[in-house]
């Protein structure tokens, strides 16, 4: 068995088939200051065995056998009705690939060949469909995990008693991790809100298998939601929440524990002594310069299911927002740096070199236009081939000549946070623009490189009229091929934002927590002059295009796929609105949304 000083942890649900950043990251760092790491990567680890042939296999049959049965049936309850939708969907979206996917499936493929077909995560889904209603899914979506609620401290402890086949493939992968390797630190980075049940669930199972370790756990969705603790509880599965960036902290703790120090002495932390948590002054921070480059060598890059020719991996190039004016975001007010640009290149060069990974998204809230401006100099001197993607304000700066350099050295996209259309709303918002810039950059703008948009729906006091002018001017935008694509989202009162701390200023005047939730969580239920959540959300179905694609979807009538050859017995329509016409689970448990005692019986005749 190899030692190690701390063992650092992705768990899933994080980006499917790519690498993320911050465990590269935080191993590079602690590796440069001597302390002996060892990263895994159990999100891909989860894929790489869902996509084995026998697991797919099973998967495959289950989804059949269980759509027969639910088929036969004279009503169907909320639970089943969700299950119906789904392996209904599943069915036909896996017939839509006929002998081809027949021929795979039947066959002893490798993790090579996996990567190579264009339906593999319709095979993961399939996969998953043996711990139902715990599903990996794309579209239509529906969600990871639908029955614990990730912000409420009972409904964590309710998960670590939970059992399917994912957890089983999670849990033998902690294991064999043990099995080979001790460390008396275990780091668990939980970026994405997806992953917080999961982290607790792993946490859970390696307390249970060596109660000696000492579990932190960090990251930005540690930092967004876990910092106001009701009780201690949470201690008893995690003994320390770390709240700021990780690699000090971790430094810091190595030490500690290995001379037997207080843990008053660990910056950034939270931790529980004597039925009391203290916490502990933020650690120094480290400027970007002197951050270390992202190693994605330290994880298996090849057991992702994406081959490295194929995954997209972030580069930073700044910390914070050089805005941090958006009153909607959790930025609000951030501090920022910038990199030095021979610093960006470098760690590009290196990424680039060491790895064989050809494809980065700059992860930036807004990259710096001379930083690219310079790597896009260096990328057409050097000769590399590489693609890249990168986010950015609303800019004159941005000229014509900026995104001819900027494809020539590789740019695919280019993706701007615009919002609103509305000067009101965006006054609001404080994204300091105006329609009439976000105007004149569009009509000034050329089709040199893809442009896509984000926008918001349902900002307090946002009236209809101004939300359909905003998804109408867009909508022309993609006509005349000024825009390649906009996606939205649906407002929510974030933690650690303008508007959290200050909801009367934005008119909001009733803005609660759930009840069923006793930590920090994002809020979509308040009350303004503006739409109602009910008028939000089906307008946010509709610009998001969830809608067309329901619509797609609902008009299935027949599942033809190797030896299930039926009519649906229930209108894939009418499932369809029985399941999503309630908009309560926004704001409402999800296990009370999906245990509804409500029916829906059988459609008979189907036609269109």
């Amino acid at each position: 068995m190899s030692s190690h000083d701390v063992i650092l942890i992705n768990p899933p649900y994080s980006t499917m088939g790519n690498p993320y950043i911050s465990v590269p990251v935080l191993h590079s760092y602690l590796e440069k200051e001597n302390i002996n790491v060892l990263s895994m990567d159990l999100d891909a680890a989860l894929y790489k065995e869902l996509a084995k042939p026998e697991i797919v296999r099973r998967g495959i049959d289950h989804t059949k056998k269980r759509f027969v049965e639910l088929n036969c049936r004279e009503n169907l309850n909320f639970a089943e009705a969700v299950e119906y939708r789904m392996f209904s969907t599943l069915l036909f979206q896996l017939s839509c690939h006929g002998k081809e996917l027949n021929n795979f499936v039947d066959g002893d493929y490798s993790h090579d060949d996996f990567k190579k077909v264009c339906f593999n995560k319709l095979l993961i889904t399939a996969s998953s469909a043996l711990s139902f209603p715990e599903m990996i899914v794309t579209v239509p979506q529906f969600a990871v995990n639908p029955l614990f609620e990730s912000f409420s401290v009972s409904e964590i402890f309710d998960s670590l008693s939970d059992s399917n086949l994912i957890l089983d493939i999670i849990y033998q992968n902690i294991d064999s991790i043990m099995e080979a390797h001790d460390s008396p630190v275990w780091g668990i980075s939980v970026t994405f809100h997806d992953q917080i049940i999961k982290a607790f669930q792993c946490a859970a199972h390696i307390k249970k298998k060596n109660p000696r370790a000492f579990i932190i756990m960090g990251g930005p969705s540690i930092a967004h939601y876990f910092r106001n603790l009701p009780d201690n509880r949470l201690f008893s599965i995690v003994d320390a929440f770390a709240y700021f960036e990780g690699e000090l902290t971790l430094k810091s703790l190595v030490g500690v524990l290995k001379n037997n120090g207080s843990l008053q002495d660990v910056p950034g932390i939270a931790f529980n002594e004597g039925n009391k948590i203290f916490h502990t002054m933020p650690p120094e921070k480290i400027h970007i310069n002197n951050s270390a480059a992202p190693d994605y060598n330290v994880i298996d890059l090849d057991s992702f299911i994406k081959s490295r020719a194929n995954m997209t991996v972030p580069i930073r190039l700044t910390k914070g927002c050089s805005w941090g004016k958006c009153t909607f975001c959790s930025s609000f007010e951030s501090y920022y740096e910038q990199i030095d640009p021979e610093i960006a290149l470098g760690q590009l060069l290196k990424v680039y070199h060491d790895t064989g990974i050809r494809n980065f998204m700059f992860s930036d809230e807004a990259s710096p236009l001379t930083v690219l401006d310079y790597l896009s100099k260096k990328i057409i001197e050097l000769g590399i081939s590489i693609s890249w993607t990168f986010h950015t304000r609303l800019t004159k700066k941005l000229t014509k000549e900026r995104c001819r350099l900027y494809k020539q050295a590789g740019c695919s996209q280019i993706y701007i946070g615009i919002e609103s259309t509305s000067d009101r709303i965006l006054k609001k918002m404080g994204k300091g623009i105006t329609f009439g810039q976000i105007k004149d950059f569009f009509d000034e703008m050329e089709p040199i490189l893809p442009i896509g948009a984000y926008m918001m729906i349902g900002f307090p006091g946002e009236r209809e009229d101004e939300a359909e002018n905003g998804f109408r001017y867009l909508s022309q935008l993609v006509e005349k091929k000024k825009l390649a694509s906009f996606v939205y989202s649906q407002f929510t009162v974030k933690t650690g934002s303008a508007i959290w701390d200050n909801p009367e200023a934005f008119g909001i005047s009733e803005l609660s927590k759930r009840k069923d939730l006793d930590l920090d969580h994002n809020i979509y239920c308040f009350k303004t002059e503006g739409m109602p959540l009910e008028k939000i959300y089906r307008l946010f179905s509709l610009y998001s295009g969830k809608t067309k694609i329901e619509q797609i979807f609902s008009k299935i009538s027949r599942i033809d796929f190797q030896e299930i050859h039926e009519t649906l017995n229930f209108s894939m329509k009418d499932t369809t609105d029985f399941v999503v016409s309630d908009t309560s689970f926004f704001y409402q448990s999800m296990r009370k949304w999906f245990s509804n005692p409500e029916t829906i019986p059988r459609t008979g005749q189907i036609s269109w």
